[in-house]
Order: structure tokens, then sequence, then C-alpha cells
């Protein structure tokens, strides 16, 4: 059997030609930080307010969201190109499913991710590495 992994808003393309999906990453509930940004120490003390106004915007981008539909649904057709009204309410949906309700980074998300960082990474240290609790 051959398979892939496939995001929305390919899913449904892939439905429709014919292709069985066989789950729902989503639906796993792999403790896995789907919202993750990150930078290095040098711009963070370089580029303070930038850094905060990216956040802030980052921030705003969630909540809207999480919030409003209408709107969010007309960003994603007019950024992804879609013009299909059911791969637009798909994508939707499976995106604010995955969506973390709270940016906190838990402990779980963040072991899983350093177990799964790929061999070669520029931070070898950080594979396995121990997390504690939060």
């Amino acid at each position: 059997m051959q398979s892939t992994l496939i995001s929305p808003p390919f899913d449904i393309t892939a439905k429709k030609m014919g292709y069985q999906i066989l789950g729902d990453m989503a639906d796993f509930k792999l403790p896995y930080q789907h919202e993750t940004v990150a930078t290095t120490d040098k711009f963070l003390k370089e580029r303070p307010e930038t850094a905060r106004k990216f956040l802030r915007a980052f921030i705003a981008g969630i909540h809207l969201w999480m919030t409003d539909e209408k709107n969010t649904k007309e960003i994603l057709a007019k950024r992804l190109k879609i013009n299909d009204k059911e791969i637009l309410d798909e994508t939707y949906s499976a995106y604010k499913k995955l969506t973390e309700k709270s940016l906190i980074p838990r402990s779980k998300e963040l072991r899983f991710r350093s177990k799964t960082l790929p061999s070669g990474t520029r931070k070898p240290k950080a594979q396995g590495r121990r997390i504690s609790s939060t």
C-alpha cells in the first residue's frame, strides 16, 4: 500500500480524485505544537521591538482565526486561491481544529517535538533533551 500525509486544502482535492483518507492527524491527538515561532538570541537582543510587534500580530491573527470565521475564510480564499466553497469550509475547519487555544508551549509538546527532530538537525543537543513539566 502506498500512502502520504496531505494537508488541507489538498486533502479535499484528493478525495474528489477518488483517493481514500485514512486518518485525520488532528484526531490522533498527538502532543504537537502546531503554532511554533522561533528566533535567535541575537535577533531578540538586536531587534526586541520587531520581535514584540511580530508576536502581537501573530497572536492577533490566531485570535481572528478563532473568533471571526467570515473574515478568516476571506483571507484563506485570497491567500490560498481557493474558489471552491466546500474546500474553503473544510480547510477552515481542519486548521481551526489544529489551532491551540493557548499559545503557551507545554512540556509534552516540547518533549514530543524534541524526540522527532530529524537526525542531522542543526541543534543535535535538542534531540531527546529532557524537558521539565509545566
